[in-house]
């Protein structure tokens, strides 16, 4: 049965720029289970425009690379407490500013993403601490930057339970260094241009995926994806996979797919989200 949510605006965790209503929270309605609902931690796209952060996946108007759906209402329509707050440049903590001014701004390579990360994860804390979620089945999910920002939190905390992480995974060799990249940086991690990349000492990105072993992880890409070219993915997934595999249960703890699209979250995408998180929450 499907259920409505209550929509709740809430304090934000940190911020740079104030501004009204920068995270909410989506609490099913309905009789709560014994131990609480389940919770998905939802972490919104980049998509080079700024002015939205949570709105882009929850209420009216989401982006057009959604497909007219707003996952987090999709969400708590089917039982999860949802919570999704405007990362730092984006919605209420917009900046004037450009990326590489922001960058600049916060201490250079690395900062912003340092701090992108420490709200992530006080968001899964803030889900910890409400009464009416089960602290044993929280989820974190994204698209694009989101799943970024989701499958790098799940390799770091062994306290979520599961990853949905769609058409955000390459190389270092493929992937696009450009202003975008500013807030993806990790420093120790993942090189701040290209040109490093030589220098060695840097971790891949199925590397620290892998990480998230042996817990479940929903990986989803687009065969015609521009931005992560298939290919790419392709040498990911056999790495992650391999690591799965060694703690014997590859099949049904890691599960990589393709869809027929380019860069994109449509309807069976949402679809696989749901079967995914009621198999493993």
């Amino acid at each position: 049965m499907r259920l409505s949510a209550i929509l709740i605006c809430l304090v934000c965790l940190s911020a740079c720029v104030r501004g009204p209503q920068p995270d909410c929270l989506l609490v099913p309605k309905g009789e709560m289970p014994a131990k609480g609902w389940p919770a998905v931690l939802l972490l919104h796209d980049h998509g080079a425009r700024y002015e939205k952060g949570w709105r882009k996946v929850i209420g009216e108007n989401p982006e057009p690379y959604y497909n007219g759906m707003a996952i987090g209402d999709s969400l708590a329509a089917h039982g999860y407490v949802v919570y999704c707050a405007d990362a730092l440049y984006w919605g209420s903590r917009r900046s004037s500013l450009s990326q590489q001014a922001f960058s600049d701004s916060l201490g250079g390579a690395g900062e912003w993403y340092q701090r992108v990360i420490q709200d992530d994860a006080a968001g899964i804390e803030h889900l910890r601490s409400l009464p009416y979620v089960d602290t044993a089945r929280i989820a974190v999910a994204g698209f694009s930057y989101g799943a970024y920002r989701a499958w790098n939190l799940a390799a770091q905390d062994r306290r979520i339970k599961a990853c949905i992480a769609a058409h955000w995974m390459t190389t270092l060799s493929q992937n696009r260094y450009n202003d975008s990249w500013l807030c993806m940086v990790r420093r120790g991690i993942y090189p701040p241009h290209k040109n490093a990349i030589a220098e060695g000492g840097w971790r891949e990105f199925y590397e620290v995926a892998s990480e998230i072993s042996p817990r479940p992880f929903l990986l989803q890409y687009g065969l015609h994806d521009k931005l992560f070219p298939a290919s790419a993915t392709d040498s990911c997934i056999h790495y992650i996979d391999s690591v799965y595999s060694q703690c014997g249960n590859a099949e049904k703890n890691f599960q990589p797919e393709a869809f027929d699209c380019g860069h994109e979250m449509r309807h069976e995408h949402l679809q696989k989200w749901l079967l995914f998180l009621q198999k493993q929450l």
